[in-house]
């Protein structure tokens, strides 16, 4: 009888510790609602030449697709529609010509707030990436897949 409560008791924990992590993770691509301060720097790797370096923006978007569309006309964004979202294809008067052959527009992402950091090509979509006060952006122009 023992064992079997504690089997119980341990998979109600297991439970709970996952329902935490799910609400946790799936706040983190939703995003915090309200005002918050985001820095952006865009780069030229083709070019290799700095186009906009740690700009700071205040915004009310609660993702990285619904900022980009809120300065579409000050930074001369292009998005696309996808199956699994909106794809960015320009950005400052760059524009990628082949999705084959590119270059294409990539990013990092620094969430301090968050404890997460990830690389150019690691990020995931702009619809997907959920921002929080003090987060950097890092937009790269390049032909490199990251892979």
């Amino acid at each position: 009888m023992k064992g079997k409560n504690t089997k119980i008791i341990l998979s109600v924990l297991i439970l709970a510790l996952m329902v935490v992590g799910f609400v946790g993770f799936t706040s983190f691509f939703k995003g915090e609602e309200g005002e918050k301060t985001i820095t952006i720097s865009i780069f030229n790797e083709v070019e290799n030449n700095e186009i906009m370096e740690s700009t700071e923006f205040n915004t009310k978007a609660i993702t990285l697709g619904d900022f980009l569309e809120e300065n579409s006309s000050h930074l001369k964004v292009i998005m696309s529609d996808s199956q699994y979202g909106r794809f960015l294809e320009g950005l400052m008067d760059l524009n990628t010509e082949s999705m084959m052959d590119g270059p294409w527009w990539m990013y990092s992402y620094e969430s301090k707030s968050q404890d997460v950091f990830m690389e150019v090509g690691n990020a995931p979509g702009v619809d997907s990436l959920g921002l929080f006060d003090g987060d950097k952006i890092n937009f790269v122009f390049t032909k490199d897949m990251g892979f």
